[in-house]
């Protein structure tokens, strides 16, 4: 069953990675350079993603309430979001009506989290669940690259192409939503309390995860603070560097998908093999020399060179997000662990890249990529002292249980 499952979320992965490509690169893409939007819009155009997980209890709840099966709901939603990707095609003289459509169409999309999470958990075994899922992730990048070069290069020729880039990812969420489907997964476990948000109790009542989303909280607040930046900085005529949008392209997608094809499966492997805690702490400060090495720079090359480090940090970054819970969830409990990570992900994701686009107003964005590694950094120390706290907890639940 495991091969069979990491075949079909190798076909998932892919398709994924061209809707993630077309509304996280190229809607900013067109968001400044042919709708000229506000720090406001191009903020609502990244935060869409992260609205949506602030939704993630919410669905969760549903989901297992009338008995889900985590593919059935992925698949389901992934055709929902074709029809949207298609709308948003038609949106190009109405920057409203294409904000709105696809914040939606992103919204949709951050529901699959606890979902996706929750077969994994279902298909592939604890001792190799990191490789399959960073072989499935690494695999998947394939189809993003020729994508984003295709992509870039119709912007620059006309970037009034731009649905174009859409329809196409609107087909590949069909197919995603045709291969989802036939993942083996169970159905989501009902909650046993009425209220939907239940679940976040899990932040208080589990002293070990508590701690571990604070430090997620100043991470990603200081990661996603600036990590949209980088289209602002090469893309936007105040900063001075008038990059092309295949330029933008190649250092925001296509570079980066390149290092996580090849570094992906060795994150996998740590995460497999290694404690959680020093693994997580290598990423935080590969991340901090990924922002200053793009931030600080002012030439392609340098550009080139930070887009090679945040591919390697990202890869990760992203199986580290996407896996960290089945570490520390009790069995059967890894899909509402999940969504309280996703909508507290949802909080930092919201109020993060409007910070940094003000940001920008006030301070040089080389001062901004300081500040923003500076929470990092103290996100990086938070983790010895968590760390201890675990051994702690183990430790006592080892000896309570022994004295049974």
């Amino acid at each position: 069953m495991e091969r069979r499952a990491f075949r079909l979320e190798v076909f998932r992965s892919s398709a994924s990675g061209i809707l993630e490509a077309a509304w996280q690169t190229f809607a900013l893409v067109v968001v400044t350079r042919y709708f000229d939007g506000t720090p406001f819009e191009k903020g609502l155009t990244v935060t869409a993603f992260m609205i949506g997980l602030l939704l993630n209890p919410l669905s969760t709840f549903y989901f297992g309430k009338f008995r889900f099966k985590a593919a059935t709901a992925c698949s389901w939603m992934y055709y929902v979001i074709g029809v949207l990707m298609v709308a948003l095609g038609f949106c190009r003289d109405n920057l409203t009506l294409f904000l709105a459509v696809g914040v939606i169409a992103a919204a949709v999309m951050a529901q699959q989290i606890p979902m996706l999470l929750h077969i994994y958990t279902t298909a592939f075994s604890s001792a190799r669940r990191g490789q399959y899922v960073a072989m499935g992730m690494s695999l998947g990048l394939i189809t993003s690259l020729p994508y984003g070069y295709f992509g870039g290069a119709i912007l620059d020729r006309d970037i009034s192409f731009f649905p174009y880039l859409f329809w196409i990812s609107a087909a590949t969420s069909l197919i995603a939503g045709y291969v989802t489907k036939r993942i083996p997964s169970n159905e989501i476990e009902p909650s046993k309390k009425a209220n939907p948000f239940s679940h976040l109790s899990l932040a208080w009542n589990d002293k070990v995860f508590g701690a571990l989303l604070i430090m997620w909280m100043i991470l990603g607040f200081g990661n996603l603070a600036t990590f949209h930046l980088r289209v602002e900085y090469m893309g936007a005529e105040a900063h001075g560097i008038n990059a092309t949008n295949t330029q933008i392209a190649l250092c925001v997608l296509i570079i980066p998908s390149l290092i996580r094809l090849v570094t992906t499966p060795i994150w996998g492997f740590a995460f497999d093999r290694f404690d959680f805690f020093p693994v997580r702490a290598v990423v935080n400060m590969a991340l901090i020399f990924a922002t200053l090495t793009f931030f600080f720079s002012s030439s392609m090359n340098g550009f080139y060179l930070g887009s090679v480090l945040y591919g390697f940090a990202m890869a990760g970054a992203r199986v580290n997000w996407s896996l960290w819970v089945t570490k520390f969830a009790p069995e059967g409990q890894s899909a509402a662990y999940m969504s309280v990570h996703g909508f507290l992900t949802g909080v930092r994701g919201v109020i993060a890249p409007f910070v940094g686009f003000y940001l920008l107003e006030m301070l040089t964005v080389q001062q901004t990529a300081s500040f923003t590694s500076s929470l990092i950094f103290i996100a990086t120390l938070t983790i010895w002292p968590i760390s201890r706290l675990h051994r702690r907890t183990n430790r006592s639940a080892s000896e309570t249980a022994s004295s049974i």
